[in-house]
């Protein structure tokens, strides 16, 4: 065996006898368990979302067409559901609001999670959503998010999301 084949066998004898030292040496650690989610709220019950309460002010399903202005946008899986939601601000400071339809997910009947519908959301809001908007203290923003779903099905709950760095509200749809 060659200096550098002694060498690779040295190099990976200390890095394993050191990894194993610095298990052995580590004390034991408790298990992390996740926080349990905040319960689902339904239509006009507010849940918090890091700064903001969100509140679900309405959903329609069975939209096929959504704007004259966007006649080329149409559902890829059978209907377009609109969610009309509201968040108020509840830090003691002004927020920005990122209502993305990419952070959001619906729930149908069926049990699938579907994403927002970016191209169908802007069509269906005239591209007059609060997409990246400051909330002062207080203060509120209304917004729509499209999902396109199968048709039939209907949204039994939602996952809203401030901003992509928070963790989110469950929204029950009855």
């Amino acid at each position: 065996m060659g200096r550098s084949g002694v060498s690779a066998i040295v190099v990976a004898a200390l890095v394993l006898g050191g990894v194993a030292t610095a298990a052995a040496a580590a004390p034991p650690t408790a298990t992390a368990t996740a926080a349990p989610s905040p319960a689902p709220t339904g239509p006009g019950d507010e849940a918090i979302d890091r700064n903001f309460e969100v509140t679900l002010r309405s959903v329609t399903c069975g939209k096929a067409d959504l704007a004259p202005q966007a006649p080329r946008v149409r559902p890829k899986r059978g209907q377009f559901c609109l969610v009309g939601l509201r968040f108020t601000n509840v830090a003691r400071y002004t927020v920005w609001l990122s209502l993305s339809a990419w952070l959001q997910h619906a729930y149908t009947s069926d049990g699938a999670r579907h994403w927002g519908d970016l191209r169908a959301t802007e069509a269906a809001t005239d591209r007059d959503n609060p997409y990246f908007e400051r909330v002062r203290p207080g203060g509120t923003a209304d917004g729509t998010v499209v999902f396109d779903v199968g048709k039939g099905l209907t949204i039994t709950r939602l996952h809203v999301r401030e901003s992509l760095l928070s963790s989110g509200v469950d929204i029950r749809v009855p």
